[in-house]
């Protein structure tokens, strides 16, 4: 389901107060309102496929959203797709974090089968982010991905400076060679922060319904 922005405030071990501003966990049927998806054949979905995902095709039970048309991603040719949020306002927050939960079964180089996450900011032409996900020598603002088949948490440090934004998942393959695979799966997707006071950020931003 999908939880607007400032509907949830919680406490941490610390004893600091957080706002949710936007999160998904990819489960109900309107938990990707909001979002938009491109791809050539191959597409994501929020499902719980393939069965044999190693490591499981969800972190958290029934769904993910996924790269893998149900099956994998070979479609016989080389393909991309991406997954684009709502837009999600940082404006009025001081530490927005973006985290999600993270598996996948594809091949992990530079140059093959490119998971990728990519941030948008309105009125900017290139993306405030665009790091590439690989289990080594990935960029410090992302992390390393665990090893294939193992469900692990990204935290991204967001900028309230960026205003509106968008987070796109974007998956290419490059070749059609090795594309029969589980793919690529994100879940529990939420961007947290510590209001600036206790009326701040509360502008426009991502809504969801329940």
């Amino acid at each position: 389901s999908l939880v607007a922005r400032d509907a949830v405030v919680g406490v941490s071990g610390t004893g600091t107060v957080t706002s949710t501003i936007y999160s998904t966990n990819f489960d109900s049927s309107t938990s990707t309102t909001g979002w938009t998806f491109g791809g050539t054949q191959v597409v994501w979905a929020p499902d719980d496929t393939p069965s044999s995902f190693p490591g499981g095709s969800y972190k958290s039970a029934p769904n993910s959203l996924n790269y893998n048309d149900g099956t994998d991603y070979d479609n016989g040719a080389a393909n991309t797709g991406s997954a684009t949020s709502p837009s999600i306002t940082l404006t009025g927050y001081t530490s927005p974090t973006l985290k999600f939960q993270c598996n996948f079964q594809t091949e992990d180089a530079a140059g093959y089968d490119i998971r990728r996450v990519v941030i948008k900011a309105d009125g900017v032409v290139t993306p405030v982010l665009d790091a590439q996900l690989l289990s080594a020598n990935a960029s410090a603002l992302i992390g390393n991905c665990s090893a294939s088949g193992t469900w692990h948490e990204h935290t991204i440090t967001l900028d309230p400076a960026w205003g509106t934004i968008t987070i796109e998942f974007f998956f290419d393959t490059v070749d059609s060679w090795t594309n029969d695979k589980a793919g690529w799966a994100v879940d529990d997707l939420v961007v947290t922060d510590t209001p600036a006071s206790s009326g701040g950020g509360m502008g426009g931003g991502a809504v969801g319904g329940n």
